[in-house]
């Protein structure tokens, strides 16, 4: 096939594909097909809300530590070196967090939360810039005295874990 003919054919298929097509004459009576829109809700997002915590709040959890099947929340403030626990509500607000909050050692960076004693209570552990501390829940939202794990610097972050598979 030469190059003039294939060029031939190139424009003969583009020439016919923008070509309009003819349109079907409308049906006397033709009325569109309109299908109903689902019921469905629109997620919305509450107003806002500011929350007092301590003073400079750094890391956050969200967990049920009172056992009403609702989440709330614990923050580690980094400058008052506390954590301030939030227990929520239900719809999607909390309470003022409980003074004084407990103490979470030097500066927290991290907070994270477990089972620890497998007392069926949610617990906390904050690492900071000191150690890693240990709080363990009441099952009401407060927690007792930290357990103090001394570290060999700074501690950046804590993880939770079954590390020894003894569930």
């Amino acid at each position: 096939m030469s190059l003039q003919r294939w060029l031939r054919q190139v424009r003969s298929g583009i020439e016919r594909a923008h070509r309009p097509r003819r349109q079907r004459p409308a049906a006397a009576g033709f009325r569109p097909r309109l299908e109903p829109l689902d019921d469905r809700l629109v997620p919305a997002f509450l107003a806002p809300a500011d929350y007092s915590t301590g003073a400079g709040p750094w890391a956050m959890v969200a967990a049920d530590f009172n056992n009403d099947a609702v989440l709330d929340l614990a923050v580690a403030n980094y400058y008052d070196s506390s954590l301030s626990v939030l227990l929520g509500n239900g719809d999607g607000t909390f309470r003022p967090a409980a003074d004084p909050a407990p103490a979470t050692g030097a500066g927290p960076l991290s907070v994270s939360v477990g089972d620890f004693d497998r007392d069926g209570n949610l617990d906390l552990a904050t690492a900071g810039n000191e150690d890693v501390r240990v709080l363990m829940g009441d099952g009401t939202g407060q927690f007792g005295a930290p357990t103090i794990i001394p570290s060999d610097g700074w501690s950046a972050s804590v993880a939770v874990g079954d590390f020894t598979a003894t569930a």
